[in-house]
């Protein structure tokens, strides 16, 4: 909403740095909060997706050269994205002025199997989970993952009970349920004229 009322206020001569200006403050000082503070990268990188995309939605000439630079910056996040995940990339990160936790993160989400019994724990078990679900899944209420497996069965990592349970077509479903409501919020934002309302 900051965003939106930031990038999309009726400023006629304000320039597009003193457009930015304010959502950069604000984006920094809530990345810092929850990045440094609060050790959380994972709300880091919703946090910036979302700003990033607020801000490639607006339609305004004057910030046509911020999005440039963000698209450039996306693409350079894409390549640097594909490169730690690579063998290479791993041990890299390695040497990376990181918490011990954000280093293990990293590294599971190339091998969950690096540290089974450690830090990669709740996803090598997520991946059984799907495993074990198949085509048309186990049953409801007959995951086993669940019990002990999964720490965070019911947040975290829900699909993967879903996916046990349920199996490979009621995950479809699902994702099929959300691309349709996604699909749909696409198509209006492309027809409403407002950028505010775009935003939103």
């Amino acid at each position: 909403m900051l965003v939106a009322g930031t990038f999309c206020k009726a400023r006629p001569k304000a320039t597009w740095v003193e457009l930015i200006k304010p959502v950069f403050l604000i984006f920094a000082a809530y990345f810092v909060i929850i990045l440094v503070l609060q050790n959380d990268l994972g709300s880091a990188v919703v946090l910036a997706f979302v700003t990033v995309s607020c801000c490639m939605i607006c339609t305004d000439v004057r910030l046509r050269k911020v999005q440039y630079v963000v698209a450039g910056l996306m693409a350079f996040a894409l390549v640097g994205a594909l490169f730690i995940l690579s063998p290479i990339g791993t041990s890299v990160v390695e040497h990376l002025p990181l918490s011990a936790y954000q280093i293990n993160r990293i590294i599971t989400s190339v091998d969950p199997f690096y540290d089974r019994y450690g830090a990669g724990f709740q996803v090598s078990n997520s991946l059984i989970a799907f495993t074990r679900g198949g085509l048309v899944g186990s049953g409801l209420g007959t995951s086993i993952q669940k019990f002990g497996y999964l720490p965070f069965a019911d947040s975290d990592f829900i699909i993967a009970v879903i996916a046990e349970e349920g199996g490979l077509l009621t995950l479809s479903c699902i994702f099929l349920l959300y691309g349709i409501i996604l699909s749909r919020l696409i198509m209006y934002a492309v027809k409403v004229k407002k950028d505010e309302h775009k935003v939103i």
